[in-house]
């Protein structure tokens, strides 16, 4: 309860602590109730609100009006404040759409705040409706689109050019690829390499190779998820090239060896794995690892994955760090006998299955 106290930001320790602190409010403990409650009004200032799940799943409808209503002061407040369908949709699960609805559209007559706040979910469910194409468009409108493109570097922002990629016939592909290698833009060369996350680069992939040089994070990054398609020598070459002798690594380097992995190329995962990562980094960085040694067995992994087990924070990604070591005969007897009591069950089934055949 104290550490929960101090802690401002949403991550895997801090949703642990709620889990925790909910079993203890509901087991009598006023302060854990609190310091719930606290916390979600204190985070909500910053558009982050910590606790509203929990404190729909303490105190039902009294805690389900609570949380809206005060969403809805968060919006009065301050009119650049955006609320999206989240936090109504956990609702949904927790005490299900129709007696959600009821209780929140009972109190929206008498509480103006849970009236902007169902007006607000409103509206942000009607944009998103109306941002969905009717149809797929045409080259010539996406060229055009990009031509234009004066957006911010967010990776969700290109995923309209990804899917339109996906779909596009081959011709257009080709149109696409040609326009992209005669472009220098940076914010446009993200939007053209987009179109290529899905479907095969029809050129040489030298210019993206290039491009995944570069400083710019972003364009960097797609270039790397582009290229991450291919079992090519000069992606190979790229992936030591970005991680020897280099201070500044991209961790989406890693993604380059799912499909391109030697035996000899442990130590450029171990260079980029044994630094110091943020928890967004170290859990995508997780699943690169899993995909790699999913792909390419081997029993020299073994120290890299026992330390990403005791490491990693997520009880999927360590499920299937578990399935590997299995998979290549390097399960530990100790990490075993952990196992058994992991908190994700699929866990505790496969090593207790593995140890009846041990």
């Amino acid at each position: 309860i104290e550490a929960l106290r101090k802690t401002y930001e949403m991550n895997y320790d801090t949703s642990q602590m709620l889990r925790l602190a909910k079993i203890f409010a509901e087991n009598g403990n006023s302060l854990a109730r609190k310091t719930i409650y606290d916390k979600f009004l204190q985070t909500l200032k910053g558009n982050e609100y910590i606790g509203a799940d929990e404190i729909i799943e303490i105190d039902g409808e009294e805690g389900l009006v609570f949380v809206a209503n005060a969403i809805g002061e968060r919006i009065l407040d301050d009119e650049n404040y955006e609320e999206n369908d989240w936090f109504l949709n956990s609702a949904f699960e927790i005490i299900g759409e129709e007696k959600t609805m009821n209780i929140l559209t009972a109190q929206a007559g008498a509480q103006k705040a849970v009236r902007v706040f169902l007006d607000a979910v409103n509206k942000y469910k009607e944009e998103s409706i109306q941002s969905i194409p009717t149809k797929t468009k045409s080259y010539s409108e996406i060229r055009e689109q990009i031509s234009k493109w004066k957006g911010k570097d967010k990776f969700y922002a290109f995923y309209e050019y990804r899917a339109w990629g996906r779909k596009a016939n081959q011709k257009d592909i080709e149109a696409a690829a040609k326009d992209f290698m005669n472009e220098n833009d940076p914010r446009k060369l993200k939007c053209y390499m987009s179109i290529f996350l899905s479907r095969d680069f029809p050129l040489d992939l030298r210019r993206i190779i290039d491009l995944a040089r570069r400083m710019d994070n972003t364009l960097s990054s797609i270039a790397l998820r582009v290229l991450q398609r291919y079992k090519d020598n000069n992606v190979h070459k790229l992936a030591i090239e970005l991680i020897d002798n280099k201070e500044d690594i991209n961790p989406d380097v890693l993604d380059l060896f799912v499909k391109n992995y030697t035996h000899s190329d442990l130590k450029y995962i171990e260079k980029v794995f044994y630094r110091k990562h943020n928890d967004f980094d170290y859990h995508a960085m997780g699943l690169s690892i899993v995909h790699i040694f999913e792909k390419h067995k081997s029993k020299k992994c073994q120290g890299l994955l026992l330390e990403l087990y005791n490491n990693c924070k997520c009880s999927y990604c360590r499920k299937w760090i578990i399935d590997i070591l299995i998979d290549n005969y390097i399960l530990p007897d100790w990490v075993a006998e952990e196992c058994l009591y992991d908190c994700n069950l699929d866990t505790r089934g496969k090593v207790e299955e593995y140890l009846k055949r041990k």
